[in-house]
């Protein structure tokens, strides 16, 4: 049985960060988030090496672009929507990740 979905609203995004760092950890996507797999310099590849750099890279942010959508809302799918996995976090979290207000 798998664990139910986080949705991201006002106020839980330390719920929401948590479960999303889970969940990309978990399909191996993490690291286009935290620290973020920069781009590779190149979108087209001269060799074998560069080819697989690009293919992993396109396949890390397919994972984690599919895992961060699924858990947020129709407005901030519209928000992040073009963005690479880490921009698209980033985003979210200046948007939510918000001082408590009853400190």
């Amino acid at each position: 049985m798998s664990a139910p979905i986080v949705t991201l609203t006002e106020g839980n995004w330390a719920e929401w960060s948590e479960y999303i760092h889970t969940r990309l950890s978990v399909l191996a996507a993490w690291e286009c988030v935290d620290p973020g797999w920069s781009v590779p310099i190149t979108t087209t590849p001269k060799d074998a090496a560069e080819r697989k750099e690009l293919r992993e890279w396109s396949k890390c942010q397919a994972i984690a672009l599919g895992g961060i959508p699924e858990s947020i809302s129709p407005a901030n799918k519209r928000l992040v929507k073009g963005k690479n996995a880490k921009d698209a976090y980033e985003l979210l979290k200046t948007t939510y990740n918000k001082p408590d207000d009853a400190r």
